[in-house]
């Protein structure tokens, strides 16, 4: 399936990258072909390895480019496999019997579940054009390696919402970010050109890949940077956390502006550790060693007076509507003051 905007075509792409760290050199996997399971029917038209906007996997169909495969399971987990058939990567949202992934006109790569309901999404939301057949070198949505970030097996190329003649940012999170979208775009479409990946449940090393795309983004890197990570480094009692949050920082404090979020610690309640204070305290000690990293006191902010009632689900971790609200208005002061967008 394809679509057109502009006379661009867009499509999600399966390929098989691999990329070398010395040279940056570049092997595309371009064959093509689909795979189906059962008596589901294929999904793309003449054989290609794409789905363009409106296109949609059913549970047991996948795409596939050459072997290499992305396929939506029947119980709902998004998969990722070789040509022989070992799984590379999984995510989406295990557990969904009778989900669908569907490719939205904005660029977002969505699973709902049978109701109908979001319970996954790329986060490439404003992508639109930029999801080109022939464009290989882009968000790495998923790689095959668990540590060594740089073998994309499915990637789309994403290109900045928003105002395009202002400043690049990018915004990379969790749910509260996933959540906290729609108040994030409407924060930053009049000050900058953005991109924004939340990930539910994922981790500060999950989201390394997207540090890593926006970072080499052929539209450029952006310029200032917004991450909420940590909260499922908490509730999951991950006493990992550090050496991912060591990867991030060196990733980023070379970047001309990083705003730093504190995790709540009402997480420390679900993970039954100090895991989230920990985090904060590193992110205190980095914004101290590096001028241009800056830390936002999400934490603090919902602590104060009865804010936690107010602005947080039940579960008292994830923003409501005002929530939600009061964290894009507080990135945005922290924008004008810090990173001068």
């Amino acid at each position: 399936m394809s679509d057109t905007l502009g006379g661009r075509r867009m499509v999600v792409v399966v390929v098989a990258v691999v990329v070398s760290a010395a040279a940056a050199a570049i092997a595309v996997h371009v064959a093509g072909g689909v795979r189906h399971h059962g008596d589901v029917p294929p999904v793309t038209s003449a054989g290609l390895p794409a789905m363009g906007p409106g296109g949609q996997l059913g549970a047991g169909q996948s795409l596939d480019d050459g072997g290499w495969t992305l396929g939506l399971e029947r119980d709902g987990a998004l998969v990722a496999r070789s040509p022989g058939g070992a799984v590379v990567w999984s995510g989406g949202a295990h557990g969904h019997r009778g989900a669908s992934l569907v490719m939205q006109a904005d660029g977002d790569l969505v699973e709902r579940d049978a109701s109908g309901a979001t319970v996954w999404r790329s986060g490439t939301v404003g992508a639109g054009s930029c999801l080109l057949g022939g464009q290989t070198i882009g968000s790495a949505i998923a790689f095959a390696h668990p540590t060594v970030r740089l073998n994309p097996v499915w990637s789309v190329s994403p290109c900045y919402a928003g105002d395009l003649s202002k400043v690049r940012t990018a915004v990379v999170g969790d749910s509260i970010v996933f959540v906290s979208q729609p108040s994030l775009e409407a924060m930053l479409r009049p000050r900058a050109a953005y991109m924004i990946s939340g990930q539910i449940g994922w981790t500060i090393g999950q989201q390394q890949p997207a540090i890593f795309t926006d970072l080499y983004n052929p539209e450029g890197p952006a310029r200032d940077w917004i991450v909420n990570l940590g909260t499922n480094d908490a509730i999951q009692d991950d006493t990992a956390w550090r050496s991912a949050y060591d990867a991030m920082v060196a990733q980023l404090v070379g970047q001309p502006c990083v705003l730093l979020t504190t995790v709540s610690t009402e997480a420390d309640t679900v993970g039954h550790d100090t895991i989230a204070a920990q985090i904060n305290a590193a992110e205190a000690a980095t914004a101290a060693a590096h001028g241009n990293v800056h830390v936002v006191d999400w934490s603090g902010l919902v602590h104060v007076d009865s804010h936690l009632g107010q602005w947080l689900l039940p579960d008292r971790i994830h923003p409501n509507r005002a929530g939600q609200e009061a964290l894009a208005a507080m990135y945005g002061r922290a924008l004008d003051r810090f990173c001068h967008t």
